[in-house]
């Protein structure tokens, strides 16, 4: 993570690397981080910033929102500090975290899945996870499957049932209810997107 720092810092457009960062696009990405001596010093700079105000890595960004330090891409922490409420206060579909049991449950009550993978820090994962939440994209008819793809196990058991085409997050799979894989995407989407694909699997 720390050479995704050098990266943005040497990037031309500082704003369009950031956001590929926080997005997740550098996850998978070969990329080889500049050499610059006055972005080494902006580096060491940051990081005894952000070790003096909240003990953050460099690989980390930290925001100051409010007066509250934030660690990393926390989504709902910092809608809540801004006063984004709204989303809590909406009925979501509880998410299930283990694969092998939504798998059985699916089976066993006769619905279809409806799995993410993705991480914490992934922009776009947390993206999906408020359209859910707030009912933009609604999977009422679906089990909840929120995999987190951080965790070896998890991300093996995921690879084994199910195949995705692409390598940015959140991996998005429908799957019926036998477990069988109806269609997937991978990356970034719109409500649309996520609605289209919704349709097209209950057909």
């Amino acid at each position: 993570a720390e050479a995704k720092v050098p990266y943005i810092l040497c990037a031309k457009d500082r704003a369009k690397a950031y956001e590929e960062a926080m997005t997740g696009k550098l996850d998978d990405m070969k990329f080889t981080p500049c050499d610059d001596a006055a972005a080494a010093e902006l580096v060491k700079t940051h990081k005894e910033i952000g070790e003096k105000v909240g003990g953050a890595s460099i690989g980390t960004p930290l925001f100051l929102i409010d007066g509250q330090i934030v660690n990393g891409a926390n989504i709902p922490l910092i809608e809540k500090i801004l006063g984004a409420t709204k989303s809590v206060a909406l009925s979501a579909p509880a998410a299930n975290s283990d694969l092998e049991t939504s798998l059985e449950k699916a089976k066993a009550v006769g619905k279809p899945l409806f799995i993410q993978l993705g991480r914490e820090t992934c922009g776009h994962c947390q993206a999906l996870k408020s359209y859910i939440k707030e009912g933009t994209v609604s999977i009422d008819d679906f089990i909840y499957v929120d995999l987190d793809y951080d965790n070896e196990k998890v991300r093996k058991q995921f690879e084994a049932h199910f195949t995705v085409s692409g390598n940015i997050l959140p991996f998005v799979v429908i799957a019926d209810s036998n477990g069988n894989q109806i269609t997937s995407r991978s990356g970034s989407g719109k409500p649309e997107e996520y609605k289209a694909m919704i349709e097209e699997a209950k057909k």
